[in-house]
């Protein structure tokens, strides 16, 4: 009896602590920019990621086995044969349909260009503003880092797009100031660069909100929707970029 009720105040203390944790708990919610950009959380120590979700596709293939207890020997011969081409074919076809489907991935991947920075930096200000409207202001938010190397194919084309990243991050980090609070930085944490010694353009950026954790579950969902929407607009703005510069490399081909 005594081991009852010890096993009651145990389950008892967790569920108050879970309680006063979530009544005056500090939750973090942060958008970070690495390639992509993803919602972060941060609640009682544990991080997850918000979105995008993990979507996990098993493919499961289901495998026939015919059997024959046929006591003839001819027979059953015979069904080895039968056995062994059915085998072959199958093999021959699962083969071409993996290539086909291998053939359409390929394509449907280069169809489908990723967002650059600039479309990701939109993304980000984006997902700010609407951190803002369901908060009305009222939460602290920090800018950790902001780390970008701008580097393209084309030194003049680097210069550009360098240029147009600086007034984007230089407008992001206006509008929190006004909107929310002053960035309190040291040196370092913000730094963007050109590189044109390399072709590959870098972003490493971390927002982050300190928040009520009871406010943080219902601010999580109402920004899942404006990340489905800005998600979907820059990959829209990608693939017509992407469609400008083929029928420009078209236009140049027919020269």
């Amino acid at each position: 009896m005594n081991i009852l009720w010890i096993i009651l105040g145990v389950v008892l203390g967790i569920f108050l602590l879970l309680l006063l944790a979530l009544l005056f708990g500090k939750a973090k919610i942060r958008i970070v920019c690495q390639g992509s950009v993803r919602v972060v959380a941060s609640i009682l120590g544990i991080r997850f990621t918000l979105y995008p979700e993990k979507e996990e596709k098993e493919n499961k293939r289901a495998k026939k086995v015919l059997r024959c207890s046929n006591p003839d020997r001819i027979l059953k011969k015979e069904l080895r044969k039968q056995q062994r081409a059915a085998r072959k074919a199958r093999r021959k076809k699962l083969k071409a349909k993996a290539k086909l489907l291998q053939k359409r991935s390929r394509k449907a991947v280069a169809q489908q260009p990723d967002p650059n920075l600039i479309e990701n930096l939109q993304m980000v200000f984006a997902l700010v503003k609407r951190f803002y409207a369901l908060t009305r202001g009222n939460v602290r938010i920090r800018v950790s880092k902001m780390h970008i190397s701008v580097a393209t194919d084309d030194v003049a084309k680097t210069a550009v797009v360098y240029g147009t990243v600086v007034q984007s991050a230089a407008y992001l980090l206006q509008w929190i100031e006004t909107h929310f609070n002053h960035i309190e930085r040291e040196d370092g944490d913000m730094t963007i660069t050109p590189d044109y010694l390399s072709e590959t353009t870098t972003s490493d950026i971390d927002i982050s909100f300190s928040i009520g954790v009871s406010k943080a579950i219902k601010i999580a969902l109402g920004m899942l929707a404006s990340y489905k929407i800005e998600k979907r607009k820059a990959y829209q703005k990608a693939k017509k970029r992407n469609g400008k510069r083929s029928v420009f490399s078209k236009l140049l081909k027919l020269k």
